[in-house]
């Protein structure tokens, strides 16, 4: 349980690395994109300026000819400008698009990770849970063989305890019938003794 809880913690703190790198990625695209913002702004002010050149060089007649020449490749550069950075901001646009989906997908896979993570933990705590109940059942089950010993021992002693006054009584019983006895002895005896005092009397 403690190696998964480790191995998703590291996917966890990978994806949250990997996130912040793509992020910067994200940062570095969108400066990126202001730069080619401003070239395509230059490009087009360029190509502006030469157009303006070439009309002012067409009004010159002859003498501007040599200028017309350097206006017409001053625009051709300044079209290629235009057209090598709406290439590049393509580009860009493609990475972004592509660095977006990446920083969705990492916040969803990190977003799992964290759900994952829960589920150990909840897992982790149920298993704690069921371990001490088991231990509580454990201490329930000693205690309840611990009482039923005691009471097996009480029942011994108490079955003894009934034994003993059960050979008392009986012994008791044979002592009051020797008793009964003796006085039925005496009492013959006694009986006996009056019998030979009256007959003395008479005499």
């Amino acid at each position: 349980m403690t190696r998964a809880v480790e191995g998703m913690a590291t996917i966890r703190d990978t994806v949250a690395e990997t996130t912040r790198k793509m992020e910067d990625l994200e940062d570095a695209s969108q400066r990126i994109s202001q730069v080619i913002r401003l070239i395509s702004g230059f490009a087009a002010q360029t190509h502006m300026l030469a157009m303006k050149a070439s009309i002012e060089a067409a009004r010159a007649g002859d003498r501007g000819e040599g200028f017309a020449v350097i206006a017409d490749e001053v625009r051709t550069l300044a079209g290629r400008s235009a057209q090598a950075t709406a290439d590049v901001e393509a580009i860009i646009n493609s990475i972004q698009i592509a660095t977006q989906d990446v920083l969705s997908a990492m916040s969803a896979e990190n977003k799992q990770v964290e759900r994952e993570m829960e589920l150990v933990d909840d897992t982790r705590a149920s298993l704690n849970q069921i371990t001490a109940a088991s231990a509580q059942m454990n201490q329930l089950v000693t205690a309840i063989a611990q009482t039923t010993s005691d009471q097996t021992r009480t029942s011994d002693a108490a079955s003894q305890t009934i034994t003993d006054v059960a050979q008392l009584v009986r012994q008791t019983s044979t002592e009051a019938s020797q008793v009964s006895e003796t006085f039925k002895d005496l009492l013959n005896a006694a009986q006996a003794l009056q019998a030979e005092v009256a007959r003395f009397k008479v005499h």
